[in-house]
């Protein structure tokens, strides 16, 4: 089994693996620029004692080193190439794109999981030593001297989820995620305990581990690059864990009741902040909303940036630790007569894991048409006709909508007709 290890640097990166042959040297994946990967195998200290292999997209070049001194007594590499045909079959032969980059990445995150199944696990008193760069970002504290253990550990666990459920019981008991393994300071232990839990011998549980982590490293390299696409956590140091509304219009005055469950990033969370835009129609262009806190903290101020935008600031009941979860909510209300426009639409600002919505229309004055608004920009359903698949209201006169990981800046709910 391949295992990479990995070191980067403003101008290169480089990743050494093992080889199949037992006796033979490391074989090392230099990426020196784009659209080139460079594979050597160090025989000696001499450059003349290096095979070097140019992996170029669709060709495959080979190239010896032979030394020679410079001027100032320095090894010199004089390169000769050979073109050779594409491989087929057996091992596939990367190119510098996208693809190599993620499977590169996978190995060194696979490893980075290995080496941290050792002794406690996640439970290790040094685990801040241990922890190598890509779930340090995982964690979200890449550029923090200490590593949250809740945190990763969380992290860890909902990407495990993913996993099939005997691979997940592997990896968590491996790691001393699992209840039944956390207090085991061997991870020789964890796996005895995983043998007796599936009910087969150690090597098999073993292999049952080594799969899992595969599986956990592309899980952990998929979410990696998912967020670097995306713009970064808010500065504030929290994420949205889940988004829970519920917007009533069967009330005197149309009511949005709001639930937050955020995530630290940071230790020492205190105040967190709530944005909402309100715009206005044309017999009315500005607009106002007035909030309160139902639970889990007090309104700090309102604060109104713009026209029709309006800040909640909330003040939470004690700071939170890096990785703890902390709920609130919030309700807020137009004033009387204020009109609105006919939609809820949450257009996140920053990490959102999941959105749910739940609008309560008045039974006795249903619109004409409602539908699902689903990662649009605003002058899309700012401008939206009739669909042709509508949601219909329920007997209660409710709709139900749910978007996991919605993308930031784009906007996720519900539009309708002007009520009758």
């Amino acid at each position: 089994m391949n295992e990479l290890k990995g070191t980067t640097s403003s101008t290169s990166s480089e990743l050494s693996r093992v080889v199949p042959n037992p006796g033979a040297p490391p074989l090392r994946l230099i990426r020196p620029a784009p659209g080139e990967l460079r594979m050597t195998r160090n025989v000696g200290d001499n450059v003349g004692d290096s095979m070097i292999l140019v992996l170029s997209e669709g060709e495959t070049v080979v190239t010896r080193a032979s030394q020679e001194t410079t001027g100032q007594g320095s090894p010199k590499a004089r390169l000769r190439r050979r073109k050779m045909p594409p491989t087929t079959g057996g091992a596939k032969m990367m190119t510098a794109t996208g693809d190599s980059q993620v499977s590169g990445t996978v190995e060194v995150v696979k490893a980075e999981i290995r080496s941290l199944r050792k002794g406690r696990g996640i439970n290790a008193p040094s685990l801040d030593q241990r922890v190598g760069r890509y779930l340090r970002e995982l964690a979200a504290h890449a550029g923090d001297a200490y590593v949250g253990r809740h945190a990763l550990a969380r992290e860890l666990s909902v990407l495990a989820g993913h996993l099939p459920d005997d691979l997940r019981t592997a990896v968590a008991s491996s790691l001393g995620l699992a209840p039944e393994t956390k207090q085991m300071a061997h991870f020789d232990d964890r796996v005895a305990w995983l043998a007796g839990h599936l009910q087969c011998g150690p090597r098999t549980a073993q292999r049952r581990i080594d799969e899992a982590e595969q599986l956990l490293a592309e899980e952990t390299t998929r979410e990696l690059f998912r967020r670097r696409s995306r713009t970064p956590t808010t500065a504030d140091g929290w994420y949205i864990e889940e988004f829970r509304t519920v917007y009533r219009l069967d009330t005197a005055t149309p009511e949005s009741h709001e639930h937050r469950r955020i995530v630290a990033t940071h230790d020492g969370l205190s105040e967190v902040r709530a944005w909402h835009n309100v715009p206005g129609t044309s017999e009315q262009p500005r607009t106002t909303v007035t909030g309160e806190v139902l639970y889990g903290g007090r309104l700090l101020r309102r604060e109104h940036p713009s026209q029709n935008r309006f800040h909640f600031v909330v003040r939470l009941p004690e700071p939170l630790r890096a990785g703890q979860h902390h709920e609130y909510g919030l309700i807020l209300r137009p004033p009387q007569g204020q009109r609105l426009r006919p939609h809820y639409v949450f257009t996140p600002e920053c990490d959102c894991r999941m959105f749910d919505l739940r609008v309560r229309f008045d039974p006795n004055r249903l619109p004409h048409w409602v539908r699902r608004v689903d990662g649009e920009p605003v002058r899309v359903f700012d401008s939206a006709q009739p669909p042709s698949d509508r949601l219909s209201p329920d007997e209660s006169g409710e709709i139900h909508l749910q978007f996991p990981r919605p993308t930031m800046y784009l906007g996720y709910g519900a539009q309708w007709s002007p009520l009758p």
